[in-house]
């Protein structure tokens, strides 16, 4: 496959990932209300594109770049899932530290 003009990079693309599983997540626990949870979806994935700076037609073309191979595919879903163990890690230990705190 040929690389996007506006590829974003591969490390940029798995915290962008991570994210994008943590909002999918958190939407399938949302209760279902077709109209306020697809704009509860919008809200949440402009806010992540703004944020990286980038464009829903970038996400898409730099997905599909590297999944293109077999291995490249693997190693950015490996990654992200290590993002997202570490992400969630670092959310439960935050958790954790706030227990702590005397009353």
């Amino acid at each position: 496959m040929e690389k996007p003009d506006h590829l974003i990079n591969r490390i940029t693309l798995v915290n962008i990932l991570a994210e994008s599983y943590m909002i999918e997540s958190y939407l399938q626990m949302t209760p279902y209300d077709s109209i306020a949870k697809d704009e509860l979806a919008r809200q949440y994935y402009k806010d992540l594109f703004q944020r990286y700076k980038i464009t829903n037609e970038q996400f898409e073309s730099s997905i599909a770049y590297y999944v293109s191979e077999e291995k490249s595919a693997e190693k950015l879903l490996n990654d992200a899932s290590t993002m997202i163990v570490s992400k969630k890690s670092d959310m439960f230990a935050t958790e954790e530290a706030g227990t702590d705190l005397p009353n």
